[in-house]
């Protein structure tokens, strides 16, 4: 899934069965358990709604306010990955730009689009 993170966030439409097929495959070779691939779609739309449940729930406890203890339940290693690779990080803290109101001169909007470093930085943005 963190290759093809664009199915990962459910950015494709269209028929992905091809895409599930071989990652069905990939899986139940790995061992068990061996589903097919509409059953590892499931599991996969499972998991990423309950880590996001869970991380909806931990940052709803930590802007909380009444006092007592915490009831924040830490993410497993598999839905940090999972919550990383959905960028759920940068949904809760937002990310940098231009302020509205802010206007920029000419000369600084245009972008080089044959520099290299431009598209290094292109290509290594993934939220």
């Amino acid at each position: 899934m963190e290759q093809r993170s664009d199915i990962a966030k459910g950015f494709v439409k269209g028929n992905q069965k091809i895409f599930w097929q071989n990652l069905s495959v990939d899986l139940n070779t790995a061992g068990p358990p061996t589903k097919n691939a509409e059953e590892w779609n499931t599991v996969w739309k499972n998991l990423k709604y309950g880590t996001k449940k869970k991380w909806s729930r931990n940052k709803t406890n930590l802007t909380s306010t009444g006092g007592g203890p915490s009831t924040e339940v830490p993410l497993t290693a598999l839905e940090e990955r999972v919550a990383t690779l959905l960028c759920f990080k940068n949904v809760d803290e937002g990310h940098g730009g231009n302020v509205y109101g802010f206007v920029e001169d000419e000369a600084s909007i245009a972008i080089d689009t044959s520099d290299d470093a431009y598209l290094k930085r292109l290509s290594m943005k993934t939220c």
